[in-house]
């Protein structure tokens, strides 16, 4: 991964002994790198990773750029995935004017500051447990000169409650958002959609939109999947999932 002016990644264990050389190799063949940090996994709660400088500059804040929005972050407190650029985009391309949205794992806001630079949105509510990543979020909305975000610093399941219905939420957290689900569905307008990311088995896929369509007749209501997408391979056997899901009244769609 390329964030900003750092390079964070992943060696085997038989290429340990090398991995400075390889640090200083990336040094040469780009130029505006700054920081070669290794990837030692995700830690702690909040799933941060570990990173451990292996060239460069002892600095892993950086200024991030993918579609004019400039993130400020530092990818050793936070977590940020600059794979989903294009996600990213294509989300806030699909953001009508005047929605209440709400961006329950938001992080430094990637999704939040695209969608209120780009679209025309009435109120985008940015949620995440992480202070660092609020404190973070609140810098990139002074730097990107946009309006319409409210920061929410905590337990985005108990606070979604106090907000407004939504017309879209944003659960970008793929190892738990199903955790989440129920939270977001019943604070979710009828005809307004979820777009729901998650990791898992491959062939799984079919009985986890099963348990959500599920959580969804509970409350007399149902899903409709609009759209469903391979991100990225995870594992020889698990890949990321994209979903686009609309909440609908129980009489007027098909099960999904």
């Amino acid at each position: 991964d390329i964030i900003g002016e750092v390079i964070i990644i992943k060696l085997d264990e038989e290429l340990q002994e090398y991995r400075n050389e390889i640090g200083n190799a990336l040094l040469k063949v780009h130029p505006n790198i700054s920081t070669v940090a290794e990837d030692r996994g995700v830690k702690g709660e909040l799933r941060v990773r570990d990173l451990n400088i292996i060239a460069g500059k002892d600095k892993t804040e950086t200024m991030h750029t993918e579609h004019g929005v400039r993130l400020l972050l530092d990818p050793a407190y936070v977590y940020f995935n600059p794979r989903l650029a294009t996600e990213r985009h294509r989300i806030t391309s699909l953001v009508k004017d005047d929605e209440i949205v709400v961006d329950m794992f938001a992080g430094v806001g990637p999704y939040s500051v695209m969608i209120a630079k780009y679209a025309k949105p009435k109120i985008v509510f940015s949620m995440d447990l992480n202070p660092y990543a609020i404190d973070y979020l609140k810098r990139n909305i002074e730097i990107n000169k946009v309006e319409n975000i409210i920061p929410l610093e905590g337990d985005s399941a108990a606070m979604i409650h106090d907000l407004p219905p939504a017309d879209r939420i944003i659960m970008n957290l793929p190892h738990s958002a199903h955790e989440f689900f129920y939270d977001a569905l019943t604070c979710l307008n009828p005809g307004g959609t979820i777009h729901f990311y998650t990791i898992c088995e491959r062939d799984s896929l079919d009985s986890i939109f099963a348990k959500l369509s599920m959580q969804a007749r509970s409350m007399g209501s149902k899903i409709t999947i609009d759209r469903l997408e391979e991100l990225k391979t995870y594992s020889p056997t698990m890949s990321v999932y994209s979903a686009d899901i609309r909440f609908s009244d129980l009489d007027l769609v098909d099960d999904w």
